[in-house]
Parts: C-alpha cells; sequence; structure tokens
C-alpha cells in the first residue's frame, strides 16, 4: 500500500487517541451516578487513565524502535475497543478503573506509535514539523467526537449504545492499520545501556522533556478549568463556558491546520518561543479582562496560540534523534503525562485555598516558563 495509507493508519489511531483523553470528562456524570462513585472515586479514574499513559508511554516507544509499528497500531485500538465494551458494562468502581486504565494503556501505545511513525514518514525537519502538527488535528476531531455524540444522540441511543459504536470504530481502526507496509524497526537489535545513556545525554532531550512537563500540565489546567473559572469568576452560565470549552477545541485544530503549512516555510525553534509567550500573554490579559465575553476571547486566543507546541516540539525532537525516535518520544511523553498530572492537581489545591482566578496565574507562569525553555532549546539547536 502506498504511503498515504500508512499515514492515514497513524491519523486513524492519533483520533482514537483523542477519545480516549476525552471520554472520561464526557461520560464521568453518566458512570459515576449509577456507581454512587464520590469524588475521591473519580480523582482515582483519572489517575488510573494518566498512570496507564505514563507506564505505558516510555514502554511503547522502546517497543516501536524494537519490533516496528504494526504491532502498536493494530494492538492499541483492540485495547481501546475491550476497554470501551467494559466501560459500558461495569458493574463495580474497581471494574470501572480496571476498564480505563487498559483504555489509558492502548491510547498510550497509539500516542508514541502515531507520533513516531508520521515523524519517520518526513525526514526533512520543517516537513517533520509541520507533519506531526497535521497529526495533531486528528486528536482534536476524537477529543470533540465523543461528547458532541453523547450530546446529540443520548437521549435517543443511551451511553451504552454509543460506546459499543466507539468500540467498534476502534476495532475496525485496527484492522486497517494492520494492512499498510511500515518502515523498518531502527533497532532491531533492542536497545543497548549505552543507546539508553546517548539519549538521556542528549542536550535537547532534558530541555525539550522540561518543557514538555509544564506545556502539558499547562494546557490540561487550562481545558480542565476553564468552564470552572467562566462560570465562577464571570457569572457565565455552564451552557455559555461549555460552548467557549468546544471553541477551545476548535481553536487548537484550526492553529494545528494552518501550522501544517506554516511551519513548511518557518523556523519550528524559532515558532515555538513565539506560541508561548502568546499564550502567556493571553491568560495574563484574561485576568484582568471586565467581563465573560472579553476572557472568553483571551482564553480562545492562548488555547489558538499553545496548540502547536507540543507536535512542533516532537518534531525537533525528531530532527535532533532520528535513530531512535520512538524511544526518544516515549521519554518525552512521560514528562508530558506527569506534568499534566501534577499540574493541575497542584492548582486544584491553590485555586481552593484563595480563589480560582489564580489558575489562569499559574496558567500564565507555567507558559512564561515554556518560553524560556523554548528560547534555550532554540540556542542549543544552533549550537549544535
Amino acid at each position: 500500500m502506498t504511503r498515504r495509507a500508512t499515514e492515514a493508519a497513524a491519523f486513524g489511531g492519533m483520533f482514537l487517541f483523542g477519545i480516549v483523553v476525552a471520554l472520561l470528562g464526557a461520560v464521568l456524570p453518566l458512570v459515576s451516578a449509577p456507581l454512587d462513585l464520590g469524588l475521591d472515586a473519580v480523582g482515582n479514574l483519572f489517575l488510573a487513565l494518566n498512570g496507564a499513559i505514563l507506564a505505558g508511554s516510555p514502554l511503547f516507544g522502546i517497543v516501536v524502535d524494537r519490533f516496528g509499528y504494526r504491532g502498536a497500531l493494530t494492538g492499541g485500538p483492540l485495547l481501546i475497543g475491550t476497554a470501551l465494551v467494559l466501560v459500558s458494562g461495569a458493574g463495580t468502581a474497581w471494574e470501572l478503573a480496571g476498564a480505563v486504565a487498559l483504555l489509558g494503556l492502548g491510547g498510550s501505545a497509539l500516542n508514541s506509535a502515531t507520533n513516531a511513525l508520521v515523524a519517520d514518514l518526513h525526514p526533512e525537519p520543517r516537513v517533520k514539523a509541520a507533519a506531526l502538527n497535521r497529526l495533531g488535528v486528528f486528536f482534536g476531531l476524537g477529543a470533540l467526537l465523543l461528547p458532541f455524540l453523547i450530546g446529540t444522540l443520548l437521549d435517543r441511543l443511551g451511553l451504552g449504545p454509543l460506546l459499543l459504536g466507539a468500540a467498534v470504530l476502534s476495532v475496525l481502526t485496527g484492522v486497517f492499520s494492520a494492512l499498510p507496509s511500515y518502515p523498518p524497526a531502527k533497532q532491531p537489535e533492542g536497545l543497548s545501556l549505552a543507546d539508553a545513556r546517548a539519549v538521556l545525554r542528549h542536550p535537547l532531550v532534558a530541555i525539550l522533556g522540561a518543557l514538555l512537563f509544564f506545556q502539558a500540565g499547562t494546557e490540561m489546567l487550562l481545558s480542565g478549568y476553564l468552564t470552572t473559572f467562566l462560570t465562577s469568576d464571570t457569572g457565565a452560565s455552564v451552557r455559555a463556558a461549555s460552548l467557549v470549552l468546544s471553541g477551545f477545541w476548535v481553536a487548537l485544530i484550526t492553529a494545528r491546520m494552518l501550522l501544517g503549512r506554516v511551519l513548511l516555510h518557518v523556523s519550528a525553534l524559532a515558532l515555538v518561543p513565539l506560541m508561548a509567550g502568546g499564550a502567556a500573554l493571553s491568560l495574563a490579559l484574561a485576568t484582568l479582562a471586565p467581563g465573560f465575553a472579553a476572557a472568553s476571547a483571551l482564553l480562545l486566543v492562548a488555547a489558538f496560540a499553545l496548540a502547536g507546541v507540543t507536535p512542533t516540539v516532537l518534531g525537533v525532537a525528531a530532527t535532533a534523534l532520528p535513530a531512535r525516535t520512538g524511544t526518544v518520544f516515549g521519554l518525552l511523553f512521560s514528562f508530558s503525562v506527569t506534568g499534566a498530572m501534577t499540574v493541575p492537581w497542584a492548582a486544584g489545591h491553590l485555586a481552593e485555598a484563595h480563589d480560582v482566578r489564580i489558575v489562569l496565574d499559574i496558567g500564565a507562569s507555567g507558559f512564561a516558563v515554556v518560553t524560556l525553555l523554548a528560547l534555550r532549546a532554540r540556542h542549543l539547536g544552533r549550537a549544535g
């Protein structure tokens, strides 16, 4: 099959990963009430999901370099399909937590494999960064799908059939992913201790890992607390705030579509500090906004600005270490997931003790740190 079919398998896998990330937020109100789950149990579900993604990211990165892409791209969707069936039929909190952990494991396989595959299919640095942003568009589409279907079809179909339909889609994606030809494994002999040290000692890896820690943590913070901020600080209705949250994902998709073209002509390391700096400035101004309309507009500007940071940084990393793309991506995703787990948790405790507006202050500070780290990465890239 053609390279277009190979890339389509990556797009399908990233679409499923978007469903994985958005699933809990979309279905929690519907599954927690019948099981009588308290807030502590709900928090444990997020821990199970992100913990599985964290554990699987470095593992599947090494697997991709060692054995190639086919196993992760076919096995990941099958794990996700199985997990969706288990979620729909979970009768206890423990069953639900196990299903969610399986969901995270399948998602981590797809996240590592799809990003590494697209990076390998496009050897030129600028084309690589642009292609990874195009891949990120499918993540946004997947994240939008399930909440949209629940909002429009829940009353007619119920949650169970919707989850089973998503499971069928997952299985079909896995079947399709078994068909294309893929690049050969990069490290068929395995990853030696010397190889591992070479990855860890590369001057860009630590900088980009720290950058993605703050980027992912702050991005998760913004998407997770956006509706809470708007309803409590500006007096917006839940419906109005939810529309802004939908706009967040639309802004992310739109930005990545544009960057898929812009990065063909602009240096990735030059653009990342501008994107992060724009997000920091927008969030800082949002804390001073006089009302709902102004705050919403600035939050959407921030979403647009931050959207391209992660895929563009992955393009930089893949260019710096082209022989170990899967391993490097798995390591960087570990930093990213750790940030996504810890930054919102810490911000929530601070908001409880002070005021929800502090969340945006933390967000602006986080993107300021990302900007500084991006400038440092740019300097190292020039020096290299």
